[in-house]
């Protein structure tokens, strides 16, 4: 009997090769699949993006017409306005969160803190600060500071600001001068 032989004919390494051209060949077809589904994701964020745009172009030329239409009508809906309404619906609300708010009380409450040698010119409601302005006189600088105090003690007053004051003269007698001031102050009613 003769002695049989092998003899290996394969190059060594040849079985790494085929292992690494698979995994190769495995990888590819991943990446194919990835670049695939990729690609499909971006058309239809393309079709998203377009129709957005359509809205976005609809929504702008509505938004114009709205704002000529305002404008003839008298509405002020510039950037500036936009950004002062809602410290003005702000206020409003807080007014109307008072059930009983009453001007006459507010009016009865302003005149237990107005001393005997102010007048007072105006009392406007001020939107933008959410504050009341207060515009009159006081016969010296003395009673304008008993006035600033009275505020400041009474129980529905807050806040007060001088925002200015100046001495002026009577026209008549150049002698006799008084205090013009303006002030700001909060007001919340007293809840019986």
């Amino acid at each position: 009997m003769t002695p049989r032989l092998h003899i290996s004919l394969i190059a060594p390494g040849v079985q790494s090769l085929a292992l690494t051209q698979r995994i190769l060949t495995y990888l590819m077809v991943c990446c194919l699949g990835l670049t695939g589904g990729l690609w499909w994701y971006g058309q239809e964020l393309d079709q998203q993006t377009s129709s957005l745009q359509t809205q976005i172009g609809i929504l702008n030329q509505t938004n114009q017409q709205l704002m000529i239409k305002a404008d003839s009508l008298g509405f002020d809906l510039s950037d500036n306005r936009r950004q002062e309404l809602p410290k003005e619906v702000t206020f409003v609300n807080t007014i109307r969160t008072h059930q009983h708010f009453s001007w006459t009380q507010f009016l009865n409450d302003l005149e237990a803190t107005v001393p005997e040698k102010i007048s007072m010119d105006s009392v406007t409601l001020n939107f933008k600060d959410a504050t009341i302005a207060l515009q009159g006189s006081a016969a010296t600088l003395k009673d304008l500071n008993v006035f600033v105090d009275e505020l400041e003690n009474h129980p529905a007053f807050h806040h007060v600001i001088l925002s200015r004051h100046s001495q002026k003269s009577k026209k008549k007698n150049k002698k006799h001068t008084f205090v013009v001031f303006t002030m700001k102050v909060s007001y919340e009613p007293i809840r019986t």
